[in-house]
């Protein structure tokens, strides 16, 4: 843990990051300048080399001498043009690097400052209060049920004292002719 604190350069509990620093910002500047400027010597030693290619067709058959130094300023040409590309695509894979920093930076900070809002908001937050209000809630909701059936059914009373004595006769009704039944199978 403390290898990511000193890594991060964060201290104690909380994570505190500063916004992207101007150091990066200085160092994506100077990068894409450099970019720039490798990409134009780039093209003024494809035009030198184009040039010496020229020169070399022109005098190979009147010249040789121009021609062979022609040829060897364009091979020169080659082997700067070579190291300048290799140059060039070593500036792009930093400045990609950079650029990745960053947005993992800027990823960081707004992960910490959502998590520090997520902490206020619970802060205030009881588990048990929490647990009240649902018991309260679910209360509240069984008393609007009895109120509904009350309002629904206002004879309700009435109606389960008449079911049950209907329920009684009909009882009594069945075990009567059930009697009556076993009664006429013995005679």
């Amino acid at each position: 843990m403390s290898f990511f604190r000193k890594l991060f350069g964060c201290k104690g509990k909380g994570i505190k990051r500063q916004p992207p620093s101007t150091e990066m910002n200085d160092a994506l500047q100077k990068l894409r300048s450099t970019e720039q400027l490798l990409r134009e010597k780039r093209g003024v030693l494809e035009k030198n080399i184009k040039k010496e290619q020229a020169t070399v067709k022109k005098n190979v058959n009147k010249n040789k001498q121009v021609s062979l130094n022609a040829l060897n300023r364009k091979k020169c040409y080659e082997k700067q043009l070579s190291q300048n590309d290799s140059m060039l695509s070593t500036v792009i894979k930093q400045q990609s690097t950079l650029e990745i920093e960053n947005t993992k930076n800027i990823v960081v900070d707004v992960l910490s400052s959502t998590s520090s809002a997520v902490k206020k908001a619970n802060q205030n937050v009881n588990i048990d209060d929490i647990h009240n209000m649902v018991d309260d809630i679910a209360t509240s909701q069984e008393f609007s049920q009895e109120i509904s059936e009350a309002i629904c059914n206002p004879a309700r009373l009435e109606t389960d004292e008449d079911e049950e004595k209907l329920l009684q006769k009909e009882l009594k009704n069945l075990e009567l002719a059930k009697f009556e039944e076993q009664v006429g199978n013995e005679y």
